[in-house]
């Protein structure tokens, strides 16, 4: 198969790196930010999280069942910068802290 493909198509390589291919999700700047937060009032409504991570460009995933932690990581990279990439990041996740903070205080009351 993969000779008959290498006559159909011309593939990229070099000399000396081989193959050149490229990573879907690594499209725009690459930058790949992420944070483990301890979040045990949001996360007992995950699907709730999910949604307010997503509606500030945060994907999550929690780490291991039974736990509070949980994973976020920048959903955007494509047609910004870097440093906008890092601003809308620390933004939004802060953003999830603060709103965990404020559920907190919330329930204590």
């Amino acid at each position: 198969l993969m000779m008959d493909l290498d006559t159909m198509f011309e593939f990229k390589t070099d000399a000396l790196l081989g193959y050149l291919t490229a990573c879907p999700s690594m499209l725009g700047n690459s930058l790949h930010i992420n944070v483990t937060a301890h979040l045990p009032k949001l996360g007992q409504e995950e699907d709730n999280l999910k949604r307010l991570c997503s509606v500030r460009g945060i994907s999550v995933r929690k780490l291991q069942e039974g736990e509070d932690m949980f994973h976020l990581w920048n959903q955007q990279s494509l047609s910004i910068t870097e440093h906008q990439t890092l601003k809308d990041f620390a933004t939004a996740a802060s953003n999830i802290v603060q709103l965990e903070g404020n559920t907190t205080k919330r329930i204590k009351k």
